[in-house]
């Protein structure tokens, strides 16, 4: 095997969480009539500022670097969940465990979004989306999180 089990599994819970963030943030900016990838754009406010949270139809470079930060972003916290594994040597069969990881991560995730980094630095799409499609959002990354959990090997 090429990667160490730990990386790869931050790797594969790092693009399972990313899809699913990128498929929520979308779908519900669609559903709530907005264009489905103004909250993608709206990411690359960390980059370049409020130009990008006001884009409802965003240039290919805010695409492109809201996909990679969020991309960034789902890898780092895949990396804390699997340290929580790891440290407290969660084996995947354990269901109950996994989920309360997972959504442990979730609730560090949103406290440090919302509450600990600067204004610059929050995902960004919460100034898109309306605070339900936010709160599912998160829901939805918890449950992606809590499946990729399930897969580490």
């Amino acid at each position: 095997m090429l990667l160490s089990p730990f990386i790869q599994n931050t790797l594969i819970a790092g693009v399972i969480t990313m899809i699913a963030i990128t498929f929520a943030i979308t779908g519900f900016a669609y559903l709530e009539k907005k264009p489905a990838l103004w909250p993608l754009g709206s990411i690359a406010h960390i980059v370049y500022g409020t130009r990008a949270l006001e884009e409802k139809y965003p240039k290919p470079s805010f695409l492109l670097v809201g996909f990679m930060l969020n991309f960034a972003a789902m890898i780092s916290w895949a990396g804390v969940a699997e340290s929580f594994y790891f440290w407290l040597k969660i084996q995947p069969s354990n269901v109950l465990m996994t989920l309360v990881i997972s959504v442990l991560t979730v609730i560090l995730a949103f406290v440090t979004d919302f509450h600990i980094v600067p204004k610059r630095l929050t995902p960004g799409f919460e100034n898109v989306l309306n605070p339900t499609s936010l709160r599912l959002v998160f829901v939805v990354f918890a449950v992606a999180l809590f499946l990729a959990g399930l897969l580490r090997q």
